[in-house]
């Protein structure tokens, strides 16, 4: 047996007890140490399928074969409200910084389905999340988040649509 797939598959199982945890934590703390046992496990699965010498031997064989590479992966799911939670809370601990938080969203975005329509299932994340992918054009600030969670929590587009247009006056401002 591969050694480098019996050790995937336990780190894939260490996985989805911590994101049991995650799921399960009643504490901003629980789940902030869930998400970083989470990162390091997706680190260290990267690791062992770059290092697996079949998935080497195959991806070296279908390139001298000449074969088109396989097609992309299908869209991640959009992040529940509680993973965006869980960013922001880094953000306000000062665990992040405006540009860690600027790159996570924007990486999210390249690799997810956003729903069309603002009253579809993940449209209230979707929209928090395009204004924290353009926080370098948009000036929201830590000071804003209690509104953000807020919008995360109740949907309220008349009130989010008003914080987005204060922190843009605040770009104008601070440009002119």
């Amino acid at each position: 047996m591969d050694m480098g797939r019996t050790d995937e598959r336990t780190l894939r199982r260490r996985l989805e007890r911590v994101e049991a945890l995650h799921a399960g934590a009643t504490t901003s703390g629980e789940r902030e140490a869930a998400a970083r046992a989470r990162e390091r496990l997706l680190d260290r699965i990267a690791v062992v399928r770059a290092n697996d010498p079949v998935a080497r031997f195959c991806a070296e064989h279908v390139a001298a074969l000449g074969v088109a590479p396989a097609p992309p992966h299908p869209p991640a799911a959009i992040p529940s409200v509680d993973e965006v939670l869980l960013v922001l809370d880094r953000w306000a601990w000062g665990t992040w910084d405006r540009r860690a938080v600027h790159a996570w969203a924007a990486a999210v975005v390249d690799r997810v389905t956003l729903p069309d329509d603002p009253g579809d299932a993940g449209s209230v994340v979707a929209e928090v999340l395009l204004q924290l992918a353009s926080l370098h054009l948009v000036r929201l600030s830590q000071r804003d988040l209690p509104r953000v969670r807020d919008f995360l929590l109740g949907g309220d587009w008349t009130a989010w649509f008003a914080l987005v247009e204060e922190a843009s006056s605040r770009r104008a401002r601070r440009a002119g």
